[in-house]
């Protein structure tokens, strides 16, 4: 599936919440999605689930950029998702110019 790919975040490290150490390592991918409908236009944001050892394959690329993820649904607490097993980076995306003075984007 083809993205354009907006954000990326991870974590690891070990937890002693439950006062025993369980270590945990999460990643998440923030890709635009198209949004559909009659009078709908422009993109939405959306989260996908990612090994950690992904995400820092892709790290240090500049955002956003095109991408080909390969996903698959798995079942997770009884519930259907669709977890990212690998992110192949197509193109990188030239950013478009600031409005003046805003920091913004212009439309």
């Amino acid at each position: 599936m083809k993205v354009l790919v907006i954000g990326l975040d991870f974590a690891e490290g070990v937890s002693t919440k439950s006062g025993t150490p369980k270590p945990y390592s999460i990643g998440k991918l923030f890709v635009a999605c198209k949004i559909d409908g009659q009078n709908a236009r422009g993109a939405q944001g959306t989260e996908y689930q990612v090994d950690v050892s992904t995400i820092k394959k892709i790290n240090h690329l500049p955002l956003p950029f095109e991408a080909d993820l390969h996903v698959e649904d798995v079942m997770r607490f009884g519930k259907r998702e669709s977890k990212v097993f690998d992110v192949v980076p197509t193109s990188l995306v030239k950013p478009a110019a600031s409005a003046p003075g805003t920091g913004l984007r212009a439309a």
